[in-house]
């Protein structure tokens, strides 16, 4: 069913968003274990900001599918939903979980600059 297969990309977006907001998302940080903390807020600034990077660019492209291609068509197999309005949540989250990422960013270059004890969220848990 299409309804079915939308609101799977709805609830696996919005658990992204949840999980980045909450520092659980995926991530590699084999590093942060063995630098200092100053090293390691700025390895955390580098790469939230690449993070938040590759977030936006892929939310320019799904806005830019959703504008061309997709715009007019509709699912039958979904009672006829606009696709558009589908797949608006995929631009729109992506944005907001780069937007969390450039938050993570600044917080941890914040904490590099002025040497404060700051930790993201995932090395809480």
């Amino acid at each position: 069913d299409g309804a079915l297969q939308y609101g799977t990309i709805w609830v696996a977006f919005l658990g992204a968003s949840i999980a980045t907001h909450h520092g659980r998302h995926l991530s590699m940080d084999v590093l942060s274990r063995i630098l200092r903390p100053r090293a390691r807020h700025l390895s955390q600034a580098l790469t939230s900001a690449f993070a938040a990077a590759v977030a936006f660019l892929f939310a320019v492209g799904f806005a830019q599918f959703i504008a061309g291609p997709v715009r007019n068509d509709t699912d039958p197999n979904a009672g006829e939903i606009p696709a558009w309005i589908a797949y608006s949540v995929t631009p729109v989250l992506l944005g907001i979980i780069g937007l969390r990422f450039l938050l993570r960013a600044a917080l941890a270059a914040r904490a590099a600059y002025k040497d404060l004890p700051w930790e993201s969220p995932s090395a809480s848990v």
